[in-house]
C-alpha cells in the first residue's frame, strides 16, 4: 500500500523540517508531495533536500493546496498533513490499522499537542485541538485536516471547496460522510502541532473560521444548527438590548445578563475539560 502525504506550504521555513523529517520517519510505503503558495523563504529548498514532489500553486488557500495534491498523488491513502505539525513515530501505522478494521470508516486523525511553551499555546491544546477532549475514539462528525488520512476509494472525485476562507475541512467532510461513510477521531492519534503563540495570530484564525461559517450554513443545511443562529444573532441582539436601555432599565439588565451568562458557559466549559 502507497500513503500519500500532501503537505501545503506558504513561508514554513521554520517547522516544515520538522515536519518533513516525522513524514519521512514513517515506516510506510510513501510519497511527499509538498504543494506551495509562492514561498519566499527557505520552504522549497527544504522540501527539495527531503526529495519532496514540489508543486507550485497560483490560487491562495489552502484548499486550492490540497486540491493541487490530492490530484498528483497516487496513494491507496491519503494523509493530509500541515506544514506546522510533528508527526510522532508509528502515526501513520496506527492509521491504517484504525481505517482497515472498519470499510465504513473513510478517515482517521487525532488531536494537536502545543509543540513550543506558551499560555495561548498550551490553551489551545483543550480549547480547538481537542487534546483533553473527554473522549477517546469516537466517530466525529468531523476531523481537522492538519492530521488526517482518509481511504482513497472513500474520498475519489471529491475536493475541497476553495471558495471558502476557512472551515473547509468540515465542509469536505460532510460530503464524505453524505456517501454514508464514517469519521474516527482517535485520541492515540495525536500530533505535535505548532500552534500560534500570539493573541493577534489567534483572532486572525479565529476571525477566518467565523466568516466561513454563514458560507458553509448557506451552502448546507446541517450547519445550521441552534449553535449557529445563536452566534449569529448574539451581536445584533446585544446591540438591539443597549440601544433600548435609556427607555427601560430593564433592556440594560437583559444586556448584561446576556454578557454574563455567555462568560459563565465559557467557564463551566472550561472548567469540566480542566
Amino acid at each position: 500500500m502507497l500513503v500519500s502525504f500532501i503537505v501545503p506550504t506558504y513561508n514554513s521555513g521554520r517547522t516544515i523540517e520538522k515536519c518533513l523529517q516525522s513524514i519521512k520517519n514513517q515506516n510506510c510505503r510513501k510519497e511527499i508531495i509538498v504543494v506551495d503558495g509562492g514561498s519566499t523563504d527557505s520552504t522549497l529548498r527544504t522540501a527539495k533536500r527531503f526529495r519532496a514532489k514540489t508543486i507550485m500553486e497560483r490560487k491562495k488557500g489552502i484548499a486550492p493546496a490540497r486540491n493541487a495534491g490530492l490530484k498528483a498523488s497516487r496513494g491507496d491513502y491519503i494523509a493530509f498533513v500541515d506544514s506546522d505539525v510533528v508527526l510522532p513515530e508509528g502515526w501513520i501505522e496506527k492509521a491504517i490499522k484504525t481505517l482497515s478494521k472498519n470499510e465504513k470508516i473513510a478517515g482517521t486523525g487525532g488531536p494537536g499537542i502545543s509543540y513550543e511553551k506558551g499560555t495561548i499555546a498550551e490553551s489551545l491544546n483543550t480549547l480547538l485541538f481537542g487534546m483533553l477532549s473527554d473522549r477517546s475514539t469516537d466517530m466525529a462528525d468531523s476531523i481537522a485536516t492538519m492530521d488526517v488520512v482518509y481511504k482513497r476509494s472513500a474520498i475519489k472525485g471529491l475536493l475541497f471547496d476553495e471558495n471558502l476562507p476557512a472551515g473547509e475541512d468540515p465542509e469536505f467532510n460532510l460530503r464524505v460522510k453524505k456517501r454514508g461513510y464514517l469519521l474516527r477521531f482517535d485520541r492515540e492519534l495525536w500530533v505535535y502541532h505548532f500552534h500560534p503563540l500570539k493573541l493577534s495570530s489567534l483572532l486572525r484564525k479565529w476571525y477566518n473560521y467565523g466568516k466561513s461559517r454563514p458560507l458553509l450554513a448557506r451552502k448546507h443545511r446541517e450547519f445550521r444548527g441552534f449553535g449557529y443562529y445563536s452566534r449569529l444573532l448574539y451581536l445584533p441582539c446585544l446591540s438591539l438590548l443597549f440601544l433600548l436601555s435609556p427607555l427601560n432599565p430593564l433592556f440594560l439588565l437583559a444586556a448584561i445578563l446576556q454578557i454574563t451568562s455567555l462568560f459563565a458557559a465559557y467557564l463551566y466549559i472550561s472548567l469540566r475539560n480542566c
